[in-house]
C-alpha cells in the first residue's frame, strides 16, 4: 500500500478518535445517530484521501469497500466495516446506506479549486456496501431530520437542505 504520508495518518486517527468519542457527548439518541454518520462520512473520505495517494492521485474503484477497509483496519481497532453503515440502517439490521459518487469512480482526485463543490460519499436508500450512484440518488428526505448527509471531495461535510442536490 505503500508509505503513507504522517499528516493523513493522524487526519484518520482524529477522525477515528471523533466517531468514537462524538455519540457519547449527544443530548438524544437521534442526534448522537446525525453526528456519527457525519463522522462515518468524513471518515470514509479521509480514508479515500489516503487511497489516492498511495493510488497516484486515482480514488477508489466501483468496488470501493475492500480497498479502503484495508486502510480502515490499521486504525479501528473493533467492527472495521461499522464505518461503512450509516448509525441508523445498523440500528435497524441492515449494512450500508452510503454511496461513493459514480462520476469520481477510479478518477483523478479533483483539484482543490474544484474539491468544496464535488460530493464524494452520501446518504442513499440503496443498501449494502460497495454502493456507487449518482449524486442524484441521495436521499429524498435525511435520515436523521430534514437534511440529507454528504462529503464533498475537500473532506467536508454538510447537510443537504430537502429539494436540492447542493
Amino acid at each position: 500500500m505503500g508509505k503513507m504520508p504522517a499528516l493523513w495518518v493522524t487526519v484518520l486517527i482524529l477522525s477515528a478518535a471523533y466517531f468514537r468519542l462524538t455519540a457519547p457527548i449527544c443530548c438524544t439518541k437521534e442526534s448522537s445517530r446525525y453526528t456519527m454518520c457525519f463522522s462515518k462520512l468524513r471518515t470514509l473520505a479521509n480514508i479515500a484521501s489516503i487511497y489516492s495517494e498511495d493510488a497516484d492521485g486515482m480514488l477508489p474503484p466501483k468496488k470501493w469497500h475492500q480497498p479502503m477497509a484495508a486502510y480502515l483496519k490499521k486504525f479501528h481497532d473493533e467492527r472495521p466495516d461499522s464505518a461503512f453503515t450509516c448509525p441508523k440502517v445498523e440500528g435497524e439490521g441492515h449494512v450500508g446506506g452510503y454511496a461513493f459518487n459514480s462520476a469520481l469512480v477510479g478518477q483523478q482526485n479533483p483539484p482543490d479549486s474544484l474539491a468544496a463543490s464535488i460530493p464524494l460519499f452520501f446518504e442513499t436508500d440503496v443498501l449494502g456496501y460497495d454502493k456507487t450512484l449518482s449524486f442524484a440518488s441521495l436521499l429524498r428526505e435525511g435520515r436523521h431530520g430534514p437534511n440529507r448527509c454528504a462529503v464533498f471531495a475537500n473532506g467536508m461535510w454538510k447537510g443537504i437542505p430537502p429539494h436540492s442536490n447542493q
